[in-house]
């Protein structure tokens, strides 16, 4: 069940007991169900529903799940990754070319691999002038953050205001905001000292 806990979050403003029943009733009666033990439950979202049952007091209610994380790819999968989006799409990405590709994304999640490949892959569509693909990289780049409809940064934005009071979600806009001016981000002391409230 992908997005579940942003479900739950819409519905815990009206209603806070619906969404302790709702998970009681999933992680008791629907898991206790005869041949309950041959599936598996998948609950996923961009906002982990042990954040929602720990601010909300019903961390009780998910007990019996176990928890995962999900770790960005290796540098060797998004290479190997990389490599295939560009023999799929019959495009010559060179070793450099795609090092150059991990280097600018960073964050190695396949969901953003792929947003920066399809914005060079546009970009190599359309250059007429036959420019190497690395020329183009951080163009394709500069795509992914720009304000738009094909803007997907803001779904992390709204996750802060779903999740959080006005108050802490404007605190934490204004740590990342601060956090971001460097690549490797910046320590709570550095924070604390250069804020302005």
């Amino acid at each position: 069940m992908d997005e579940l806990p942003i479900m739950l979050y819409n519905i815990i403003r009206d209603d806070s007991q619906q969404v302790r029943r709702f998970l009681d009733w999933f992680c008791n009666d629907v898991c206790a169900l005869p041949g309950a033990g041959q599936v598996r439950w998948l609950v996923s979202g961009s906002v982990g529903l042990d954040t929602l049952v720990q601010e909300h007091g019903m961390a009780d209610t998910i007990d019996s799940l176990s928890h995962e994380g999900l770790e960005p790819f290796s540098h060797q999968v998004a290479f190997d990754m990389l490599s295939q989006l560009a023999a799929s799409y019959k495009i010559d990405l060179s070793d450099d070319d795609k090092q150059a590709m991990i280097a600018a994304v960073q964050w190695l999640q396949p969901y953003y691999l792929q947003i920066a490949f399809n914005h060079l892959r546009t970009l190599i569509l359309a250059d007429t002038t036959n420019s190497r693909p690395f020329t183009l990289i951080q163009q394709a780049l500069d795509k992914m953050i720009q304000p738009g409809a094909d803007n997907d940064f803001h779904h992390w934005q709204s996750r802060l205001g779903l999740q959080l009071s006005r108050t802490d979600a404007e605190h934490a806009l204004a740590l990342l905001n601060h956090a971001a001016h460097d690549a490797t981000g910046a320590c709570a002391g550095m924070i604390r000292g250069q804020m302005q409230y």
